[in-house]
C-alpha cells in the first residue's frame, strides 16, 4: 500500500501501481491504432516468426491486416525504428531486427549529445572516463596478451608518424584508447567508450591538439604502454590519472574562461 498526496493535503490510499504496465498503457494510448502493429510485429520478431533481416509487411498490408490506414500503418514502422525492431532505408523495405546494446548505447549518445552543449558538461564526462580508464588500465596490465600488446603498439606508432597532423593524430589518439580497453573484451564497456570518447573528441577545440599537448600525449602513451608491457598496474594508473586529468583541467579552464562575468 502507498500515500500518493492529493492537493489540499489530502492523501489517496491504495496500491502501488505498476509503472511498466502504466508506462505501456500510456504508449499505447499516444500511439492509438498503431499500437496493435507494434505489439504483433514485436511479438512476431521477439518469436522469430519474422526473421533478423527479414522483410516487414508493407504499410498496405498491415492496413488491410490491422484495419487501420496508411499513416497509421506508416507510425506503427517508425516506432518499431525507434525501438530497434526495424531498420529503415530510402532503398529497400524495412527489415525486422532485434536491439542490441550497441544500438541502444548509439541511441543514449545521441540523446546525451544535446546535453553535452558545454564545456563544463564534457569536464564532467572526462572525469567520468578517467575513472573509467583507470580500472581499465589497471586490469589491462599483465593481462594483456603478446598480440594485444603488438596491436596497443601499433596505435602509439600510427600517433608518432601522424604528431604534426592534429586530425591524423586525434583518431591514433582515439585508437590507442580504443585497443586499451578493448583489451578486456567487454562488448558493452567497449561501446560505451566508443560511444562517449568520439563525442568528446569530437567537440574538443583547437586549443587542445596544439603541437605541444602532442608531444605531450605521445610521450604519456609511450610511458602507459611501457607500464602496461610490464605488467606495472600501479604504475600504468598514475601515468593514466596524470594524462586524463591534464585533459580534464583543459576543459574546466575553457569552461571557466567562458563564464559571463557577474
Amino acid at each position: 500500500m502507498c500515500a500518493v498526496p492529493l492537493g489540499g493535503g489530502a492523501l489517496l490510499v491504495g496500491a502501488v501501481p505498476d509503472m511498466a504496465q502504466l508506462e505501456s498503457e500510456l504508449i499505447a494510448q499516444a500511439l492509438g491504432p498503431s499500437a496493435k502493429i507494434v505489439e504483433a510485429l514485436i511479438d512476431d520478431i521477439q518469436n522469430d516468426r519474422l526473421a533478423v533481416g527479414e522483410p516487414l509487411p508493407t504499410e498496405r498490408d498491415l492496413s488491410d491486416r490491422f484495419s487501420v490506414s496508411r499513416p497509421a500503418a506508416r507510425q506503427a514502422l517508425l516506432v518499431l525504428a525507434l525501438k530497434g525492431f526495424a531498420t529503415i532505408s530510402a532503398e529497400r523495405r524495412p527489415r525486422a531486427s532485434k536491439p542490441s546494446m550497441e544500438g541502444l548505447i548509439h541511441q543514449a549518445t545521441a540523446s546525451a549529445s544535446d546535453l553535452l552543449n558545454s564545456l563544463e558538461s564534457l569536464a564532467y564526462l572526462e572525469q567520468v572516463r578517467l575513472l573509467l580508464e583507470l580500472s581499465v588500465v589497471r586490469l589491462v596490465a599483465g593481462n594483456a596478451t603478446n598480440a594485444q600488446v603488438f596491436r596497443l603498439y601499433d596505435d602509439l606508432m600510427r600517433g608518432q608518424a601522424a604528431i604534426d597532423d592534429s586530425d591524423t593524430f586525434r583518431e591514433a589518439d582515439i585508437a590507442f584508447h580504443r585497443t586499451l580497453v578493448g583489451i578486456l573484451g567487454n562488448p558493452i564497456l567497449e561501446a560505451l567508450h566508443q560511444a562517449f570518447l568520439g563525442e568528446m573528441f569530437r567537440r574538443r577545440t583547437p586549443y587542445m591538439s596544439t603541437p605541444e599537448n602532442r608531444k605531450q600525449t605521445f610521450q604519456e602513451h609511450t610511458a602507459i604502454f611501457e607500464a602496461v608491457k610490464r605488467g606495472d598496474a600501479e604504475g600504468a594508473a598514475v601515468v593514466m590519472e596524470r594524462h586524463l586529468n591534464r585533459s580534464y583541467r583543459a576543459f574546466r579552464e575553457m569552461a571557466t574562461a567562458v563564464e559571463p562575468s557577474s
